[in-house]
């Protein structure tokens, strides 16, 4: 049976029209931008089923846009479009190189809130007008060479968790992941329209970040769409994977691909290409089936009682002007794993026992799924989340529809490294999402 399902697509520019801090990579008092080197795009899909059910999705060349951020973009489209704000799913592709939107000291990253609010309810008219008849095909592929897991495994076996590559100590004698470095991709064929391209793949945009590095930049996410778009004359738009725990495999010297993040895009695009042209699998579109779970998370407050010193160590930082090697001795002295361990501390002493983690599940017919959660979810949070899926293909989008730092998973819980360390939510977090997740796409699959 064919199943009229109509899908429409825009871009609109987000770039930042004066200098403003930018996110990424701790403090980012000095790190203000003095160029625009590449573009930020807000892309938006407007999908309607044919019983009317539509939702928008947006993917933002941002880092990790906060809850008061997410509100404030769907109170825009709301007003802009009269779609209700459950229905409207925001996420980010996490590049650390784009507006600090939390520097709200600055009156740049103020007016940039506003400009992004309005651009993204353009981005909505636009899409939502551009509505046509759609049909879908599903290809997916392991692509191990070009990212991997930020842990290492030691000469005596065991392995270290610092993503900085830093060796320390670990009990653990048992790899958390595998590099996990499958592309999702999804071929939409639009009446009267270019086709659309999706691309789903698990990496840290981090390759033009830095503390002395100022300009504005998408990373790999844009040379990934422009390659794209060139080659197959196509729309692209990207959606970032549970990247929580993976970084592009250049960044490892010896196993150097290149430390150019237009190149990478390119190979990002060329594998993408390969499964374009070869693995293919045409698929029915469907009822369009969205939902929002707000889930309690549990905060970790297992070290509350080191509050004192942990205010000690972040007091020194700042007030020494960030002096690294005093702030190590502090951190060594009381066992935390780096000065942002502290402040984790710090700020995890400052809230209650939960805080409201937004999850969304998206699915269409009964062959594509989109599962979200806001924050860095480790690659196994969606390798266990697409082996229990029953669909054939169920993507994994992070840092969605807010920002509550890190999901470990497993063990990792347990490694001395930054995500684990700075995790607001406590052990057993990921696995419940996990849950929640599988037990809707079960539901939706059952009433596809």
């Amino acid at each position: 049976m064919c199943y009229e399902f109509k899908l429409g697509y825009a871009r609109t520019n987000i770039s930042p029209e004066a200098p403003v801090p930018l996110s990424g990579y701790g403090t980012n008092a000095t790190r203000i931008s003095e160029r625009i080197m590449d573009e930020l795009y807000a892309s938006c899909l407007a999908m309607t089923d044919a019983e009317g059910n539509t939702a928008l999705v947006f993917s933002l060349d941002l880092q990790r846009p906060q809850e008061e951020v997410i509100a404030e973009i769907r109170c825009a489209v709301t007003e802009a479009t009269g779609m209700a704000g459950e229905k409207i799913q925001v996420c980010s592709t996490h590049t650390h190189s784009t507006p600090d939107l939390y520097a709200t000291y600055d009156p740049n990253v103020v007016a940039y809130r506003k400009l992004l609010q309005e651009r993204c309810a353009e981005a909505a008219v636009l899409a939502l007008a551009d509505r046509a008849n759609a049909t879908f095909a599903i290809g997916s592929q392991d692509t191990q060479r070009l990212n991997f897991v930020k842990h290492y495994k030691q000469a005596n076996g065991s392995f270290v968790g610092d993503n900085f590559g830093n060796a320390k100590a670990s009990p653990i004698t048992d790899h958390v992941s595998q590099a996990y470095g499958k592309i999702h991709v999804i071929k939409v064929t639009r009446e009267g329209r270019k086709d659309l391209i999706i691309g789903n793949f698990r990496s840290h945009p981090t390759m033009t970040g830095g503390g002395a590095k100022k300009e504005v930049s998408s990373d790999f996410v844009g040379p990934y769409r422009d390659s794209m778009e060139r080659q197959k004359n196509c729309d692209f738009v990207f959606f970032q994977g549970a990247c929580g725990n993976i970084n592009p495999k250049s960044r490892i010297a010896h196993e150097n691909i290149t430390r150019d993040y237009r190149v990478y895009g390119a190979l990002l695009a060329e594998a993408t290409i390969k499964i374009l042209d070869n693995s293919m699998t045409p698929v029915e579109a469907g009822k369009l089936q969205c939902r929002q779970i707000n889930y309690a998370g549990k905060i970790d407050h297992s070290r509350d009682h080191q509050l004192a010193q942990a205010q000690e160590v972040t007091k020194y930082w700042r007030e020494s002007g960030y002096d690294r090697a005093g702030t190590k001795a502090l951190c060594d002295k009381y066992d935390f794993s780096s000065v942002f361990h502290a402040m984790a501390v710090c700020g995890k002493a400052e809230l209650g026992e939960t805080e409201n983690v937004e999850l969304d599940v998206l699915t269409i017919g009964d062959a594509m799924a989109f599962v979200t959660a806001p924050g860095e979810l480790w690659d196994s949070v969606s390798m266990v989340m697409e082996d229990r899926s029953p669909f054939p293909m169920s993507m994994t989008l992070g840092y969605a529809n807010g920002d509550r730092k890190y999901f470990p998973h497993g063990v990792g819980y347990t490694y001395r490294s930054y995500e684990s360390d700075y995790a607001r939510l406590a052990m057993g977090t990921s696995d419940e999402i996990i849950d929640l997740w599988v037990q809707t796409l079960k539901e939706f699959y059952k009433n596809s």
